[in-house]
């Protein structure tokens, strides 16, 4: 079993750097595009992307139970 918990640490870890690197290139974006619409929009397809893997990361990480 060790096996498995060490594949999903992987996974799990693996998301959680794409979901961040998503997240600074937002903010990088936010920082360098010249008007406030192309802000709106690199912001929020950025910001999606990086908060899905953030969260993918941990539900594979603690599990998808409601209580525990």
């Amino acid at each position: 079993m060790a096996i498995i918990g060490t594949i999903l640490d992987i996974i799990s870890i693996f998301f959680l750097v794409v979901g961040l690197i998503f997240l600074c290139l937002g903010m990088i974006g936010l920082l360098r595009l010249p008007d406030v619409y192309n802000r709106l929009h690199a912001t929020t397809k950025v910001a999606t992307l990086g908060a899905l893997g953030v969260l993918l990361s941990i539900i594979i990480q603690a599990g998808y139970t409601p209580w525990e």
